[in-house]
């Protein structure tokens, strides 16, 4: 992942042809547009004016605030969809290979987009996605439209929460525990979207709204966070995708590890499935050592680790039960050499939900808890 400025983050971890449209008079209700094919097409397409959508449409709505940022809904097709409103005005959305364009607030004036320096170019495109990439790249545009797409890369499902009941209570057990030692400290589990008071004050807001989140939270808000990714089923295995971002203040704190041990522990209550794996790619040695060391994490063995497999064959290196992670350690950071040539150096690692790790990770909880800082 890029480095982000004043904080450590790693990843624990991989048309239609046009047709003449009616003029848009400035009314409540949004109407449809079709893709376009012709720049002198722009102007039918969009009249020249955004107007509220009908509430049965696409209903879009507030729905809360991270950092002072608000969080709104909208429904597609009955799939509920977030994103931050980022102080714009106007949602500009595709669906369906159509674009739309919503009022984020009522009391918003009718918008003529035509006046944005360049829209015509940027919006002449067959290609929706490449609009958008476009669009961005208007400083006028950027300043007043939200770019919203769905579904950017290939149809999928529609977005399903879990039921987290089952983990948040086991969550009641850990802060019991944590508590012990310091008094000033939380672990909360939701999503994002769903952080309310007290809760929704983040180390960032570089978070999808609609992110899956363990959070350490003290009196000044999450100090330190997984977000968690339930991935698709490969080969009947179902991996955890996990991103860890602490405080810089907080650095060295060991919370980081204390969220791990954490997600571990409760990996076998977030879904009805059983989840294998959780998969993380480390960016840094520190992290690359927790999880080797404390959690009995094995590097991948994936295309994206050639790189360090072949280091390894060149240092006559052998991972296995046996393997001395110190000297992997070094080795990573020999490694980091790369980073100064332009490349960026990153390793997969593993860590296998086997009863034996689990067991492991609870067992450790009480010595991590020691350890941190409150």
């Amino acid at each position: 992942m890029p480095k982000h400025q004043n904080k450590r983050s790693w990843k624990f971890k991989k048309a239609k042809r046009i047709k003449k449209t009616r003029k848009i008079r400035k009314t409540r209700n949004i109407r449809k547009t079709r893709n376009i094919r012709k720049t002198r097409n722009i102007r039918r397409m969009i009249g020249g004016v955004i107007s509220s959508p009908p509430s049965n449409l696409f209903p879009l709505v507030k729905i809360n605030k991270i950092n002072e940022d608000t969080i709104y809904r909208i429904e597609i097709k009955k799939c509920s969809y977030y994103f931050y409103g980022r102080n714009k005005k106007y949602l500009l959305t595709i669906i369906d290979d159509e674009y739309y364009m919503l009022k984020l607030d009522e009391s918003h004036e009718d918008f003529d987009i035509t006046s944005i320096d360049g829209i015509e170019d940027s919006l002449s495109s067959t290609d929706l996605r490449e609009n958008f990439r476009m669009l961005r790249e208007l400083d006028n545009a950027g300043i007043i439209f939200i770019l919203f797409d769905p579904n950017p890369r290939a149809p999928r499902a529609c977005p399903q929460s879990l039921d987290l009941t089952s983990a948040q209570m086991k969550l009641l057990e850990c802060n019991t525990s944590l508590k012990e030692k310091c008094d000033n400290l939380s672990l909360h589990l939701d999503y994002v979207y769903n952080l309310h008071p007290p809760h929704n004050k983040l180390v960032s807001l570089n978070k999808d709204p609609s992110a899956l989140i363990l959070c350490l939270y003290n009196e000044s808000g999450c100090i330190s966070s997984i977000t968690i990714d339930i991935v698709d089923i490969v080969d009947g295995i179902i991996t955890i995708d996990i991103d860890a971002m602490t405080d810089t203040v907080s650095e060295g704190n060991k919370y980081i590890k204390l969220l791990v041990c954490t997600v571990i522990r409760i990996s076998s209550l977030l879904s009805e499935h059983h989840i294998n794996r959780i998969t993380s790619t480390a960016m840094n040695p520190m992290s690359f050592y927790l999880l080797m060391t404390y959690f009995g994490g094995i590097v991948s063995d994936i295309e994206d680790n050639t790189e360090f497999f072949n280091v390894l064959e060149k240092k006559g290196i052998i991972i296995n039960s046996e393997t001395d992670y110190r000297e992997l350690f070094e080795l990573y950071e020999e490694y980091e050499e790369y980073e100064k040539s332009g490349d960026i150096f990153r390793v997969t690692i593993d860590i296998e939900l086997t009863r034996k790790n689990i067991k492991k990770a609870t067992a450790a909880f009480p010595q991590i808890l020691a350890e941190i800082v409150c």
